[in-house]
């Protein structure tokens, strides 16, 4: 049997099954055709390329397809998505990749990288990208880098090159907004940095499903970890005092720790 010309793999947003793999033995014209039956998506359509780590551990450059209005039809965040693009900001060694797509967008808007499902286009005899980073549970990997003991410093060259490298490491930190009025290039370069808070869910639309609340309950209450305390809401990670998390979802109290 011939190899296909090319494999789907859809990460999904929520539910048990983590991702969904689709050969396709057709010619490279057809890919839209296929990828709109994969990801059950009506409209545009829209591609970036992102760096993954691979099965063996090398950082690559991946065809990523996602749906194009997948803000303004409020879907959800897909925090699977989302863990493989912020492992994949970093070279091993701790240092971020600046040129890379993700790094440009955790910048500006932080680390939400991601909304509904995505589509990875896997070329023939290209490698799969390691899908272990999320395993069962991506808020727990997410989580772990608001703690600088879970990231790797960079080499000494970016800190001599970036004073700010701290604040420019961490993908939980964004840079702040530009005033309103006249901006001059060197006020845009100079901005400091402030809290990006990881956005886990749309409180709205049809996207808001019991499968992908039972699946962000169950995600939460497994990756909390003291001494951090945050609270899950639509703005996204809020530290707090108390060593409490709490489930907006529902407005229940989850776990003490």
């Amino acid at each position: 049997m011939a190899a296909p010309q090319f494999t789907l793999l859809r990460i999904n947003t929520s539910g048990d099954v983590p991702m969904d793999f689709v050969n396709v033995d057709a010619p490279d014209h057809s890919l839209y055709e296929h990828l709109r039956k994969v990801g059950h998506w009506k409209g545009e359509v829209d591609r970036q390329n992102y760096a993954f780590y691979d099965a063996q551990g090398k950082r690559k450059k991946y065809e990523v397809y996602f749906a194009g209005n997948g803000l303004g039809e409020e879907q959800q965040p897909n925090h699977r998505a989302n863990a493989m693009a912020i492992a994949g900001m970093y070279h091993k060694n701790g240092t971020p990749d600046e040129n890379c797509r993700q790094m440009q967008l955790k910048q500006e808007w932080g680390c939400r990288f991601f909304v509904g499902d995505i589509i990875i286009r896997i070329k023939k005899n290209q490698t799969l990208p390691d899908l272990t980073i999320f395993g069962d549970n991506p808020l727990s990997y997410i989580m772990s880098f608001r703690a600088s003991q879970f990231r790797e410093e960079p080499t000494p060259q970016y800190k001599r090159k970036f004073p700010d490298w701290e604040d420019r490491c961490n993908p939980h930190k964004k840079k702040t907004q530009m005033p309103s009025g006249r901006v001059s290039l060197q006020m845009f370069e100079d901005r400091g940095y402030e809290e990006g808070n990881y956005s886990f869910f749309c409180p709205s639309g049809s996207y808001y499903t019991e499968e992908f609340k039972d699946t962000l309950n169950e995600w939460a209450r497994e990756a909390a970890y003291p001494p951090l305390g945050w609270t899950i809401s639509a703005e996204g990670i809020v530290p707090l005092g108390e060593q409490k998390i709490f489930n907006l979802l529902d407005g229940r109290n989850m776990t003490d720790l």
